[in-house]
């Protein structure tokens, strides 16, 4: 059996409080949440589902408040401040992909997630903007594929 590789910094607790920077990745990056067009995200049902389970995160997590977020067609992105009371973040993470699993089925996400620790003001204001234009980079994400009606025009 393969063992998957560690992408955790390895001295710093994750159980503390700070602010993270959070991307969750469909399964083999299918677009399941929805796809862009003219430069709007347009949500699948499953895109709805998990922009509802980040409205409703707090309710379910009264320790992680989610600062800013972006449902990508084929990704996730949240900006967490976590005040690291109870729970790892990992289970936060495991407990919100599941959530969607439950509702819309197996096999929606990838196995891990990915997470940067923001360091300072700046960096903050740096992930912000780009969780906020990143629907604008999705034409040159490497999943991107051209509305047919716009490329017929």
């Amino acid at each position: 059996m393969q063992r998957r590789k560690n992408i955790r910094l390895e001295h710093h607790l994750y159980k503390s409080e700070g602010m993270f920077f959070i991307t969750i990745c469909t399964d083999k990056r299918r677009c399941l949440l929805g796809n862009i067009y003219n430069e709007k995200m347009h949500l699948s049902p499953i895109g709805l589902g998990v922009q509802e389970e980040i409205a409703q995160f707090s309710v379910f997590h009264p320790d992680a408040i989610i600062k800013a977020s972006v449902v990508m067609p084929n990704h996730v992105h949240f900006l967490m401040e976590y005040n690291g009371k109870t729970i790892h973040i990992g289970k936060i993470i495991s407990g919100f992909k599941a959530a969607i699993s439950r509702q819309f089925g197996k096999g929606i996400w990838q196995r891990n997630y990915y997470e940067h620790i923001v360091r300072d003001n700046n960096e903050y204001w740096e992930i912000v903007k780009y969780i906020e234009n990143n629907p604008l980079q999705w034409y040159f994400d490497k999943n991107y594929v051209p509305d047919v009606q716009q490329s017929i025009l």
